[in-house]
């Protein structure tokens, strides 16, 4: 899910984990939320930043290293692209081409593989890939809808300004659409607010740019609700199961209900098993970008410097290097502690604010504390016992005339604070070099 012009806590990923954080947290769970959108794409002319941004051909890059990446550890992808068409009834269909399909189709199999505790249903993409994945490979996949019906019709400006402030300009009528359209009317960012204890060596951005095909962040938060109702609606139905169970069963609930050792067995099977009679899309890459076929049957891991990534601390680069070789030199933060408020995050006196309605941890407070706490199960280091890094025998590269301390240097890199969750999101930008 990307930003496309609005702030991490704008997003349809950042307003998901606003709305749950706290009914998670009343049922003892940690609800962890990433949004992993685009690597850095400088030097690219504008025709190939607008090929990479067509139906999610960027996300290739973040593809081959899928598990390392965006996490061993997910249980649901929402793969958010801005290419989708609204078929006019309340729900929106992924047009790609013949590429894009093809590169969707590796995407939702690597995340497939890419666990072995827990297992994702893939929300969004393209239709054809799916249904395939459903029908051949038991998977369980969703569509999600705009979430327009019901919204109030904008008709003019001066009904515009009489709707509910988050209501504005999104479901708008056959005369108002070059009107809706316009960036002042979806877009209110602010990327830097002044404060005296910090003034940072770059010049900055007055706002966030906006990608050509990016919604506006009523349209995000519309998204964001209507995942958080859907999330609602299948947790309710898994706890009325669990309550009907025991209440006829006993105590505990019996293992098949809840365990998912065999349900995860059985899908990866099915998914490595799939050939290019019942699902072809994957299996074309090769003839089209000369992308193995194997890969389409085989978990990829990667590393990199760039953010953000789940785990960062241990999916660096420099994480398979031997100590003695580590750079020395690595990103410090500006500053540290709390952000100055940004004005864009106030809701409006007298407009509905959904935290102060389900009345959770402490209303309006949880927005400020999710900007400021850190995710420590996400970020923390621990062991690397990846089985294809430097020093395990079977796998060990040619570093025999590697001398420590003169193996590289890092030339780029942007720290180990960024995995993706709204909590890291400022973080991810306090480099000096940051605008």
């Amino acid at each position: 899910m990307g930003y496309g012009g609005n702030h991490a806590w704008q997003s349809m990923a950042g307003v998901f984990e606003i709305l749950l954080k706290g009914i998670f947290d009343k049922m003892g769970l940690n609800l962890v939320v990433r949004a992993i959108g685009l690597p850095p794409l400088n030097g690219l002319s504008t025709e190939d930043l607008a090929a990479l941004l067509n139906g999610g051909r960027s996300t290739l890059i973040h593809t081959l290293g899928w598990s390392s990446i965006y996490g061993s550890d997910v249980d649901m992808v929402v793969w958010d692209d801005y290419a989708a068409i609204d078929d006019g009834d309340g729900s929106s269909t992924y047009h790609l081409d013949e590429l894009s399909t093809q590169l969707f189709d590796l995407f939702a199999r690597q995340a497939l593989l890419s666990g072995t505790t827990s297992l994702p249903s893939i929300w969004g993409g393209d239709f054809d890939v799916l249904r395939n994945l459903h029908e051949h490979a038991d998977v369980d996949v969703g569509q999600l809808g705009n979430g327009l019906l019901g919204v109030p019709e904008t008709t003019n400006k001066k009904t515009a300004y009489n709707l509910p402030w988050a209501a504005r300009y999104i479901n708008c009528s056959k005369v108002m659409q070059d009107t809706c359209q316009k960036e002042e009317y979806h877009f209110e960012s602010k990327c830097w607010i002044d404060r005296s204890d910090v003034v940072p060596p770059t010049p900055q951005l007055d706002h966030i740019p906006v990608i050509a095909s990016a919604i506006g962040w009523r349209m995000q938060q519309l998204k964001g609700f209507t995942l958080a109702y859907n999330f609602l609606l299948a947790a309710l139905d898994a706890l009325n199961k669990w309550s009907e169970i025991t209440i006829s069963e006993g105590f505990p609930l019996a293992d098949e209900h809840w365990h998912m050792g065999e349900y995860i067995k059985n899908v990866q099977e099915k998914v490595k098993a799939l050939d290019e009679a019942s699902a072809p899309h994957c299996f074309r890459l090769q003839e089209k970008i000369n992308l193995p076929k194997r890969l389409c049957q085989h978990k990829m891991k990667g590393r990199t410097e760039f953010t953000p990534r789940a785990n960062p601390m241990n999916t660096s680069i420099r994480a398979l290097l031997d100590p003695t070789q580590v750079p020395k030199t690595k990103p410090q933060l500006l500053y540290k502690g709390d952000d100055v408020q940004n004005p864009m995050s106030k809701i409006p006196r007298g407009e509905v604010d959904a935290l102060e309605i389900s009345e959770l941890q402490g209303k309006r407070r949880l927005r400020q504390r999710l900007l400021r706490a850190r995710n420590a199960t996400s970020i923390d280091r621990v062991e690397n016992h990846d089985i294809y890094n430097n020093f395990m025998p079977q796998r060990r590269r040619r570093t025999i005339a590697t001398k420590p301390g003169e193996c590289c240097q890092l030339l780029r890199s942007y720290g180990d604070g960024c995995d993706g969750s709204l909590s890291s999101s400022s973080a991810s930008g306090r480099l000096s070099s940051s605008n």
